[in-house]
């Protein structure tokens, strides 16, 4: 049996595109035009200086905090109506349920989003638990995954961490965790991800079909795409 923890924005869920636009369309549904490089301006902002931008940017006559409440309804929204998974995500997690494996979900989202978006794809049951910024920091810090670890009564060598970003990928790495990464357009940095990952795949059709072969079944194609780059798959 393995224990698997997979992160929720950008590797379950194809919903990075949603949050890069979400100060967009926020500021379209208050009738205002945002700037052509906004998003390249506010990437790299937290969530309290990118409200307060907006805020004095746009000269929106509303509190900071308002702000921020009337964007995160607009994302609960998302995850509860219309959050869609990853190509063969669903499939994946069902085929490591199966097989006995012990899943886990940990999301900088909140615990109520992550269970509404695992519910409406129907795989919320396969999870063994649930562990959010709310209770366990950002997981772009090496600490969110030895936390959890002892909060789990395991090694960090014992969990296989699933991860399309850079930095949280780090972050597990840093803590001791086998790291699987999977490929997502909004990572820019797809080379430090290839370097740090134990595997790397494009889509999850591709690990179900790795566990496969290791499995001894060799039906089909070799598993995926990077034949060309070790490690890779």
């Amino acid at each position: 049996m393995s224990v698997y923890v997979f992160d929720l924005d950008g590797t379950l869920l194809d919903s990075m595109e949603v949050w890069e636009h979400l100060g967009e369309v926020y500021l379209r549904s208050l009738g205002k035009t945002p700037e052509r490089n906004m998003n390249e301006k506010t990437k790299n902002m937290s969530w309290d200086d990118f409200t307060a931008y907006l805020r004095k940017t746009y000269y929106i006559c509303k509190t900071q905090e308002m702000i921020a409440r009337e964007m995160e309804n607009m994302m609960k929204l998302y995850y509860h109506n219309a959050a869609q998974a990853k190509k063969g995500a669903v499939e994946y997690i069902k085929y490591l349920s199966r097989r006995g494996d012990t899943i886990f979900a940990v999301s900088d989202t909140t615990r109520e989003n992550t269970m509404n978006a695992l519910e409406r794809l129907g795989i919320l049951d396969e999870f063994q638990g649930i562990y959010t910024v709310e209770n366990m920091g950002k997981k772009t810090s090496r600490n969110f995954f030895i936390r959890l670890s002892l909060q789990l009564h395991l090694e960090p060598s014992d969990l296989t961490v699933w991860e399309d970003s850079y930095r949280a990928a780090k972050a597990a790495k840093d803590a001791g965790c086998r790291v699987y990464a999977i490929e997502e357009a909004a990572e820019k940095n797809r080379l430090g991800m290839i370097g740090i990952a134990d595997r790397y795949v494009r889509d999850f059709d591709a690990a179900l079909q790795m566990h496969r072969w290791e499995n001894g079944d060799t039906s089909g194609n070799m598993p995926g795409s990077y034949q060309e780059e070790p490690g890779l798959c």
